[in-house]
């Protein structure tokens, strides 16, 4: 075996890819760009093996320089020897691939593949290994468990097309609620087809979970939101000077009249948001607009509000002569009850008979209600 760590040139031949290799892919862009470096500048940095004892070395870290190396048509390149562990090269090569940024699916491969590696560590402790938040390698564990071999190929594939469509990470994670692996690779393979977004892959599989083979899915597409042209609001326009007219009947004058009024209230209002101060006269009508507007929905509400009053004061007045009349005895609590209820069906007949003889107005009525009401208090 050789010393711990040692950097030797070892000839192409002899050097052969880890099938454990942690970043699964690479693309030939990058395979062509490390080749150009290397014809041009030389490789910088070593790779790491690991020395087998039949003469050959295995990868820990450095799988495109040797791809680069071998489309550059070198043919020996230098390597730092170590001399690890099983777990420890596991480890090592993880640890330096990480210096790359790896895909998602290779950073949840590479946590499992180090899990199973070492049984006797927990999710947290290979999370704090790698560098990873616990919640993001319990989330990669609960991934691959409804991820195939085929599903995890599949994805691989498609992360290695410069051009094509990539599966996102919660994409492929929404398919996690189909719990079947066998379902889950079916429904991957619509994703990848159609090239569903995350929330396209949600609506496939309540499609699925509702009984609709995956392939029957039909997408729907997002509407994209129209792009603003404009660039600086056009300013608005001052309100129009109000035209009188000359000759007008009765209707129209009044028309008239409420349209130029809406006008000039309209107009001080706009100068008020200038922060421009309005004029006493301005501020006097402003302020007649308001509590005519609020007289209006008063009387437009009269109805419900001496509904809502007279049954109010109707309970509270009930109350009080049940609890009065409670030690009377039922029979005169009855007897009083019975003719209260008779004086107040007399008493709203009379208001609305006296309404209906002068023309029905809520406050006409209000107002005989109260004078009926003081008659009879004074006796």
């Amino acid at each position: 075996m050789p010393e711990t760590s040692t950097i030797q040139t070892i000839p192409l031949a002899a050097i052969k890819p880890n099938p454990h290799n942690p970043r699964r892919v690479i693309t030939d862009q990058m395979v062509d760009n490390m080749a150009a470096s290397l014809k041009s500048a030389g490789l910088k940095n070593p790779i790491k093996v690991t020395a087998h004892t039949d003469g050959t070395y295995q990868v820990l870290s450095g799988h495109i320089r040797l791809a680069g190396a071998q489309k550059a048509g070198l043919e020996s390149l230098p390597a730092l020897v170590l001399s690890l562990t099983p777990e420890e090269a596991l480890l090592e090569a993880i640890l330096d691939n990480q210096g790359q940024p790896m895909s998602w699916l290779e950073t949840y491969m590479a946590a499992e593949s180090l899990l199973k590696a070492n049984p006797e560590l927990t999710q947290k402790e290979v999370a704090a290994r790698l560098g990873l938040d616990p919640a993001y390698a319990s989330r990669g564990v609960k991934l691959l468990k409804v991820l195939t071999d085929p599903s995890r190929g599949l994805i691989l594939e498609n992360l290695k097309n410069p051009t094509g469509y990539k599966p996102s990470e919660n994409a492929v994670f929404a398919l996690t609620e189909l719990d079947d692996p066998q379902r889950v690779e079916e429904a991957l393979k619509v994703v990848i087809a159609k090239g569903l977004t995350a929330p396209q892959t949600k609506k496939l599989v309540e499609t699925i979970k509702g009984g609709t083979p995956a392939e029957a899915h039909v997408p729907v597409k997002a509407t994209p939101k129209p792009k603003s042209t404009a660039t600086t609001p056009a300013p608005k326009a001052a309100p129009a000077p109000v035209q009188v007219p000359t000759q007008m009947s009765e209707a129209e004058t009044l028309a008239w009249n409420t349209a130029a009024g809406i006008s000039v209230i309209t107009q001080i209002k706009a100068k008020i948001k200038k922060s421009e101060r309005p004029s006493i006269f301005e501020a006097l009508l402003l302020t007649g607009h308001t509590l005519w507007k609020i007289t209006e929905w008063l009387l437009k509400h009269t109805y419900h509000i001496v509904k809502t009053v007279t049954k109010v004061v109707w309970k509270l007045f009930k109350e009080s002569m049940k609890s009065t009349f409670k030690a009377l005895g039922p029979t005169v609590y009855r007897v009083t009850r019975t003719l209260l209820g008779i004086a107040f069906l007399a008493v709203c007949a009379y208001v609305a008979w006296d309404s209906y003889a002068h023309g029905f107005h809520p406050w006409h009525a209000l107002s005989t209600l109260f004078t009926l009401v003081v008659a009879l208090v004074r006796g």
